[in-house]
């Protein structure tokens, strides 16, 4: 017997109908509209329990699509025999040339460019320093604000 499992491609809330149409080889439409139909039927009975099988019932285990490409053509998965180099074609030992030579070393910035993104960095700092002093001024403000209110309502006015 097959284990029963919650639907990964088939599920509108939880897979249970998708899961229970692929073990028993029916449409899970037809299974929806007859658990919407007993849900009413009995009052409302099945919702605990579809909930209850959602916790209960595993979901259906993932299948990776690339694992039968992979063994019929030979490959094992994985980064290969850890003695071989990573760029090795497995079967003769040559190790792999890439179609392109590897870019040559440049320097990221040149030193005009640094100037200018330390000049961005201190303008970027001075704004976000008024702005923290703006938030400052502004709390300072309503917290006074609260104060004079709360004295208000201690005093009973």
């Amino acid at each position: 017997m097959q284990n029963l499992y919650r639907s990964r491609n088939d599920k509108k809330i939880g897979g249970i109908c998708g899961g229970l149409g692929e073990n028993f080889n029916i449409d899970p439409s037809l299974i929806r509209i007859v658990l919407i139909i007993v849900t009413f039927v009995t009052g409302f009975i099945l919702v605990p329990i579809y909930l209850l099988a959602m916790f209960v019932i595993p979901k259906e285990p993932r299948v990776n699509r690339f694992d039968s490409y992979a063994t019929a053509h030979g490959h094992t998965g994985g980064m290969g025999n850890p003695n071989q180099p990573f760029y090795s074609n497995g079967n003769t030992g040559q190790q792999f040339q890439p179609p392109y030579p590897p870019p040559p070393y440049e320097q990221p910035f040149s030193s005009q460019s640094t100037q200018q993104g330390t000049k961005e960095q201190a303008a970027s700092s001075s704004i976000d320093d008024m702005m923290h002093d703006v938030e400052n001024k502004v709390l300072r403000k309503e917290i006074e604000k609260l104060k004079q209110k709360l004295e208000e309502y201690e005093k009973g006015e």
